[in-house]
């Protein structure tokens, strides 16, 4: 399974961004992520669920936004808390057998 453009630029963008002070975390919402990237919310969603089951992120909770919403707080799996390089499961491209993960991918598709 290959990575779509827009989920490979968001992944690519965040890596970049990273920050010794605040480790290999990261804020993503599909809204600011559709705004940022000009696509759907729903394309930012799926790009967001894709990265998750592909192993690239894992979503460790909520973390509240500079207006008080909450968004999706992810760790970038490539990364240790210094910023050095690390395997994880993308290596084996295998996707994470979440059922969370799984079921939101579900209801995204079933969305119109």
């Amino acid at each position: 399974m290959t990575l779509q453009p827009v989920e490979k630029i968001i992944y690519l963008e965040q890596l970049a961004a990273f920050r010794r002070d605040a480790g290999p975390y990261a804020r993503l919402t599909a809204r600011s992520l559709a705004k940022q990237y000009r696509v759907s919310e729903k394309t930012a969603r799926r790009a967001l669920i894709a990265l998750e089951l592909r192993g690239w992120i894992t979503r460790e909770g909520f973390s509240p936004g500079p207006t008080g919403q909450a968004g999706g707080r992810y760790r970038l799996t490539a990364l240790t808390k210094e910023g050095r390089p690390q395997r994880g499961p993308f290596y084996e491209w295998t996707p994470v057998q979440s059922e969370r993960v799984v079921e939101r991918a579900r209801t995204v598709d079933e969305q119109k």
